[in-house]
């Protein structure tokens, strides 16, 4: 085994003793035992205990409480001990030594005031079962509401909760949704609050001249005016329409569901559907005939080429949103469930179901389906199997590979999660059939994910090595072939026997063997290249262009094949090897091909 191959077991394997194990199911509660009574005291210091967990769950699987008023007020301490540092360094070195120790020291200090770090009061988080196998978690963000001038921590991600207007935006086919309020104009006027008080005036004024320069070619500013707050992103798997995925290295290609995906913007005027158009306009995209659809205008763009799917950059504007997606098929699918024709991913079984319980009115909303995890392990097994059939994995890792990835089909989940932006903190509630962090949902955990994760990259490096190995092989038949001409009055060997006329200059007889190739042809050793047949027995000076020219080409004709540019084998991918006259060795695509030359 190559070491690059090598080394990327070793990481899956790592993965795999790193992730967290699967667990087996747990017995019920025993409903009878009584549920101990907890003694609830008050620390002899100032804390928001009780002001966090009383939106956090007691007597579950998980629970965290931090006080953070602490360790601020020790970091407020730190920073003016270090103040005194710094002027006392002023008095024995001089002022220019200790400029931009006090220009750090200040930004730090309001940096922690006024973005609103310093308001946090404390940190709470939770998880419990609300019924076998499925789980609520929650994590607030505290800060005492009596002040009065929240940092842009607690409103850059949104003012007060309201309805979740984006969940009209989603189509039934959705995997993955991410939507919320973004306060760009807010961050923006706070950015320029803070760089104008507290930075040097340099810096100030190279950062006024950066927002010029920006306005000057975008309109920063009139941008931030047609932008209403709101920003999200969904990836659909349309199980109805379905296409084939053609696997990394060729094999059979996999039948997937289509996917799709979509950008959403909340805007007030024309400023961001006409930056949309100007930036697809200036693409090699060609603009397809308008449609309408649920009264509304579709813009399409056809991509050049030829793809497996479906894909047509779609742009429309509909109510208040800019939206831009990756089909009209999938604009349609939108429309239908913005213009109340269907219910969407909110009538789902699925999505009712984690939302049963969930307060869903807040400010950002996130959902991973089921169906998402689902796939992304279809196409890990795919790929294992892969290696298995080609012997990339050695059997009994690739057996114990392929068992896990099975077992995590039955410990995936969906995940939805509700971000409330509210007077005393940011509340973050949600609800998964496991208790997992966030970030883990609707995955199948960290094993399963590092398997299906690592084991296209494994493929990946693998065929990296081969195709190294065949270029040192290649170029081993370069060399022999320059050897064998100083031997015959410069003369290049006859076509038709040239393996038996390198043969005795080559160091390894493996170099007739490229490593895509294993089998052997009865009585004589298999051979992945030919010459180029309108070389053969030519003089090397007879030939005009030998950096250009080729000499030797990936093929599949046995033993001291011959042949030109219709023989060339090539990979999934369309490249081939190619050695050149002048000794150097190339993996050309598709497109370089053309530019070869097979004539002296």
């Amino acid at each position: 085994m190559n070491m690059i191959g090598f080394g990327f077991i070793e990481m899956l394997l790592m993965a795999l003793l790193l992730a967290p194990p699967i667990k087996a199911p747990l017995p019920p509660p025993d409903a009878a035992a009584p549920i101990p009574k907890l003694e609830l005291k008050r620390s002899a210091e100032r804390t928001a205990f009780y002001d966090t967990v009383k939106y956090l769950d007691l007597g579950g699987q998980f629970l965290l409480y931090l006080s953070a008023e602490q360790a601020l007020a020790d970091m407020a301490l730190i920073l003016k001990r270090a103040e005194e540092v710094v002027q006392a360094l002023t008095k024995e070195n001089g002022e220019a030594d200790a400029r931009e120790a006090r220009m750090v020291l200040k930004l730090v200090q309001a940096g922690l005031k006024e973005s609103g770090v310093s308001q946090i009061s404390g940190l709470g988080a939770s998880s419990i079962a609300t019924q076998r196998g499925f789980h609520r978690s929650a994590a607030m963000l505290h800060r005492y509401p009596d002040n009065k001038e929240p940092g842009i921590l607690w409103t850059g991600l949104g003012q007060k909760p309201h309805a979740q207007t984006g969940l009209q935006l989603l189509p039934a086919s959705t995997v993955l949704a991410l939507h919320g309020d973004v306060d760009a104009q807010g961050a923006m006027v706070w950015l320029k609050k803070f760089i104008a008080v507290h930075a040097p005036a340099e810096v100030a004024r190279e950062f006024a001249q950066a927002l010029v320069e920006i306005n000057r070619e975008v309109n920063l500013d009139n941008l931030l005016a047609g932008y209403a707050g709101e920003v999200g992103l969904l990836v659909t798997l349309d199980e109805k329409r379905r296409f084939n995925m053609p696997l990394p290295h060729g094999g059979a290609a996999l039948e997937l569901p289509v996917p799709g995906m979509a950008l959403v913007l909340k805007t007030k005027g024309p400023a961001f559907p006409d930056l949309l158009k100007k930036a697809l306009d200036g693409l090699p995209l060609q603009a397809a005939e308008p449609e309408e659809a649920e009264g509304v205008k579709l813009n399409s763009y056809k991509v050049p080429g030829e793809l497996p799917l479906d894909i047509r950059p779609t742009w429309f504007v509909s109510g208040d949103y800019l939206i831009l997606c990756s089909s009209p098929a999938l604009a349609k699918e939108i429309l239908a469930v913005q213009k109340g024709r269907n219910k969407g991913l909110s009538g789902t079984a699925e999505f009712q179901r984690l939302a049963k319980g969930l307060e869903l009115e807040g400010n950002h909303l996130h959902f991973v389906s089921v169906r998402l995890a689902q796939t992304y392990l279809d196409v890990g097994q795919s790929i294992l199997e892969r290696a298995m059939k080609e012997e990339e994995l050695p059997g009994p890792l690739g057996l114990a590979l392929k068992g896990l990835l099975g077992e995590g089909r039955n410990h995936l989940a969906g995940y939805l999660g509700v971000l409330r932006v509210q007077a005393d903190g940011l509340l973050y509630t949600s609800h998964t059939s496991r208790s997992v962090a966030p970030a883990g949902a609707g995955t199948g955990g960290g094993a399963h994910n590092a398997v299906a994760l690592l084991a296209p990259a494994l493929l990946k490096a693998r065929a990296a090595a081969r195709t190294s190995q065949d270029m040192n092989q290649l170029k081993q038949l370069l060399i022999a072939a320059h050897i064998a001409a100083a031997d015959d009055g410069d003369r290049l060997p006859d076509a038709a026997r040239w393996c038996e006329a390198l043969g005795k200059h080559l160091p390894d007889a493996g170099a007739f063997e490229p490593a895509q190739e294993s089998q052997s042809i009865p009585g004589k050793k298999r051979v992945g290249f030919a010459m180029n047949a309108t070389l053969s027995g030519l003089k090397l000076r007879a030939i005009n262009h030998p950096s250009e020219t080729v000499l030797f080409f990936e093929s599949d004709p046995g033993w001291s094949g011959k042949g030109g540019r219709d023989d060339m084998k090539l990979s999934s991918d369309g490249a081939c090897l190619v050695g050149m006259v002048d000794g150097s060795v190339r993996r050309v695509s598709k497109a370089q091909r053309a530019a070869l030359r097979w004539e002296p």
